[in-house]
């Protein structure tokens, strides 16, 4: 009996706890106007509202021990107190409204020198003003923390500060108050002024995030919950492992699973102080090691909702003379604000992508090798003999596509190829032995799969998919060397032709290219002598563009850029330039000659 009175009560202060924090991060967050000072106690309170959520969570589980809660008991009533006082100041807060003054009509209509007008708009003024003073703020500061210092307590009895025993109730709160914290981000977006702006765009170029949201959204729902499962990855996720290796076949969907374990790190820590930060390497992009770091400064400045004092000096003393911060500076910084997480998970997706003309890769590891004992890292790469050799030591995990995951995306593929839909229909057992004959032929590849069904989409007869689906390659190459094939043999002249110039300009490009320069790029070497202008009706749609490559072509929807389907797409085209390219750079010369000519040019157009 003593335990159920002992939960009722617990759960009477948590419930109170929520309420009242709730009130004060909805009312802050409200205000368009607040100054950037607000955000760190907005986040603050956001984060306590995680902490009563995710102890209420486990004391209504049914598997939750009541005798425990006699153990936590005077920590959480040691709350009660911080919360009536927070209780107190939301509702000294609420008396003012976002939307502004609360004026009466009629003593608006009032004149201005009636000093009974001038008395109540200057206690409105004091009203309106209360919950932004700085004694406000650090009142309600002290109170939260006191409520934190004892609800952390209490979690540690519990066990719920190991977050592999945790991690699905993370999550699930998290969720819960995602949209809170997505109102925090959005307000102190606003509130940052020019100069802070600057200061970020300044620190890094690379838009690693709709780089993410790319990536995810090739993920089939519910794949890779294997390695979530995996010891490996609670160990690394619970910090007994500091660097976990990921490697994996060329194809095996490292990349695809990386955005997922982004994904998943984003969401379990959505409302908490933990960080998390992201690189993606990508072979057509020659970055330097300076850059990789100040990528991760800014993911993590951002996560801080504002910018220090320190970083801001760097910033003025730099861009006067028009420099950025060279290794040794971004080391440092990174350095100094990873001691300000009380951890950071930090995930490297395609490091032998990562270019090593300069040492560039050497150079990466051994940074991510000597961060802050509290960051763990985790990186994704094929098993090159150099990553192997300075990885050794550390925690492994080899990455290959289950085959539950791989019939998982041919389901959904086929659900969404209206071609292999209609034959199905016509045969109903076709889509077992699609999604059996792929699986068994693909070896744990996700890029394999994904070339198969290219090809069975592709087929215009149910004959022809089924003596497609007896000769499917098991190797990569043999699968490109079909692919290129089907180019030069299942298309009429134009469309072959183009195809070709696509994957000429994609491979021997030495940076990514948008979809209009690559227009701009195929219209040029079409245009008629004689000709000097170029205008929209002679650019190809970018849906044929990517038709007419059946499936080796990709575009990212956010940055427009348009690029092979893999690296190993990259390097096969290399291999065999001579073959399919062998005057790709006088052609290229000559179109970039021709394109320098236009009247456009001339006219002072660069557009």
């Amino acid at each position: 009996m003593e335990a159920i009175g002992t939960i009722s009560n617990i759960a009477g202060i948590l419930s109170a706890g929520i309420q009242v924090c709730e009130g004060l991060v909805n009312y802050y967050t409200t205000w368009k106007s607040s100054k950037k000072e607000n955000a760190e106690m907005i986040k603050s309170m956001a984060n306590l509202l995680t902490n009563f959520a995710l102890l209420q969570d486990v004391l209504q589980s049914p598997s939750f021990d009541e005798t425990m809660a006699v153990t936590v008991e005077s920590d959480i009533l040691d709350c009660e107190d911080s919360i009536a006082e927070l209780r107190d100041e939301l509702k000294k807060v609420m008396v003012c409204k976002p939307s502004g003054i609360d004026e009466d009509d009629s003593i608006a209509r009032r004149s201005l020198d009636n000093q009974g007008f001038r008395d109540k708009m200057a206690e409105q003024r004091r009203r309106i003003l209360y919950p932004f003073r700085k004694s406000t703020l650090m009142k309600l500061q002290e109170s939260v923390e006191h409520v934190r210092r004892n609800l952390v307590f209490a979690m540690d009895i519990l066990n719920l500060s190991t977050i592999a025993t945790t991690a699905e109730k993370v999550i699930d709160i998290s969720k819960q108050v995602t949209t809170l914290s997505d109102s925090v981000d959005a307000i102190i977006t606003k509130q940052m002024d020019k100069e802070g702006i600057k200061a970020l765009n300044w620190l890094s170029a690379i838009d690693c995030h709709s780089k993410q949201r790319e990536i995810l959204s090739q993920r089939q729902e519910g794949t890779g919950e294997w390695l979530f499962e995996s010891q490996e990855y609670q160990n690394w996720l619970d910090g007994k492992d500091k660097l976990l290796w990921c490697s994996g076949s060329p194809g095996a969907g490292k990349t695809v699973l990386t955005s997922a374990i982004i994904d998943n790190l984003q969401t379990m820590f959505s409302a908490s102080n933990v960080g998390v930060a992201f690189i993606y390497c990508n072979y057509a992009e020659k970055i330097d090691i300076a850059a990789y770091l100040t990528s991760i400064i800014q993911q993590l400045i951002r996560q801080r909702y504002a910018i220090p004092n320190y970083v801001l000096d760097l910033y003025h003393e730099h861009v006067s003379t028009g420099r950025h911060l060279n290794k040794a500076e971004a080391t440092h910084l990174l350095h100094s604000l990873i001691s300000e997480f009380p951890r950071l998970y930090l995930v490297v997706d395609a490091l032998d992508e990562c270019d090593e003309t300069k040492k560039t890769r050497t150079d990466l590891i051994h940074e991510l090798r000597n961060l802050p004992s509290n960051t763990n890292v985790l990186l994704t790469s094929r098993r090159l003999g150099d990553i192997e050799e300075k990885l050794s030591g550390s925690s492994h995990l080899e990455i290959q596509a289950s085959d539950d995951d791989v019939r998982a995306y041919l389901e959904a593929r086929i659900d969404r190829e209206e071609n292999i839909l209609k034959f199905c229909k016509k045969d109903p057992t076709l889509r077992k032995t699609i999604v059996g004959k792929i699986a068994e032929k693909a070896h744990g590849m996700f890029l394999l799969v994904h070339m198969h069904i290219e090809a069975i989409a592709s087929e215009l007869k149910i004959s022809r998919v089924r003596k497609a689906l007896n000769s499917l390659p098991e190797i990569l190459d043999k699968t490109y060397d079909d692919a290129l094939k089907r180019i030069a043999e299942g298309q009429d002249a134009n469309r072959r032709s183009l195809a070709m110039n696509i994957l000429m300009w994609l491979s021997c490009a030495k940076r990514p290219l948008t979809v209009r320069e690559l227009q701009h790029a195929m219209a040029i070497t079409e245009l008629d002598t004689g000709e000097n202008e170029l205008d929209e009706d002679d650019f190809y749609d970018q849906d044929l563009l990517l038709t007419v490559c059946t499936g080796l072509v990709v575009i990212d929807p956010e940055s427009g850029v348009i690029r092979l389907c893999h690296f190993t797409l990259q390097e096969y085209l290399e291999r065999h330039r001579a073959k399919y390219f062998p005057n790709a750079q006088v052609l290229i010369t000559r179109a970039c000659i021709r394109y320098l000519s236009l009247e456009n040019f001339k006219e002072g157009d660069r557009t």
